[in-house]
């Protein structure tokens, strides 16, 4: 195996130990991942932070674990996650395709997404998704939105691969992408983390894409971890946690 950042990133996790290991007297320690998807989760002074993040903790809490959360690119959470005894994978979209690949917590968010350009480029204007496809788009790798605008019949070749929001922002604005898949909440919360202007930025059209946004287990999970897990969650939806930290992501 050639030893790559990412591989080297797997075996030392590999090594890790899952929910069961723990002192005397402590609770068991959980993985958790996530990419950097403000607002949900956000990294800050070396934590990761965020609406979402602090709801999971107190879930994973809840649940009888100490949460052990790490960032890292959303191509390099689905990659490193499977690797794992156990672990926890959050904010990531509920699809027809991934449902038999997970055990599935509960629901964050809920978001409509919409293609956004920069508002200068009034060279810009779609009709209709079609349109789209003769503009180069940002997509991050392998999330659902790069997904759906392979399955729409959209070319690779008009897709350039991003990180996170962060970056594709960051393309619009440079002018290396014209377009880029994103909900309003994902936008107004990279423009917060990243100290960017959202007013320069505006809604071309909706992409008819609505993504259902949850915390997942991954299916090494135990079924047991998985019913803790879930009852916790259950249980800071009756407490009204749930409304007080995500209910502003419910459309």
């Amino acid at each position: 195996m050639k030893l790559t950042p990412l591989n080297l990133l797997v075996l030392s996790l590999a090594v890790a130990p899952g929910p069961a290991s723990a002192g005397e007297g402590e609770p068991s320690r959980l993985i958790v991942f996530t990419e950097d998807a403000a607002p949900h989760s956000v990294s800050k002074d070396g934590q990761v932070v965020g609406a979402s993040t602090e709801f999971v903790r107190m879930m994973v809490e809840k649940a009888g674990f100490k949460p052990d959360v790490r960032m890292m690119s959303w191509k390099a959470v689905l990659q490193v996650a499977e690797t794992q005894p156990a672990a926890l994978i959050y904010p990531i979209s509920r699809t027809s395709e991934r449902e038999a690949s997970y055990a599935w917590i509960g629901r964050l968010a809920n978001y409509k997404t919409y293609l956004y350009k920069l508002k200068a480029r009034t060279d810009i204007a779609l009709k209709k998704t079609d349109d789209a496809k003769a503009y180069k788009i940002a997509a991050i790798r392998e999330d659902v939105r790069e997904e759906f605008l392979l399955a729409h019949g959209f070319r690779q070749q008009g897709i350039v691969g991003v990180t996170d929001n962060k970056e594709a922002m960051r393309l619009l604005m440079i002018g290396r992408v014209d377009l880029a898949p994103l909900s309003q909440v994902g936008l107004e919360g990279t423009c917060v983390a990243e100290k960017m202007n959202c007013s320069l930025f505006e809604q071309e059209l909706p992409l008819g894409l609505t993504m259902d946004v949850y915390v997942a287990a991954n299916k090494n999970t135990p079924a047991d971890t998985v019913r803790r897990l879930q009852n916790a969650y259950d249980g800071l939806v009756a407490d009204g946690s749930y409304q007080r930290l995500l209910g502003k992501f419910q459309q």
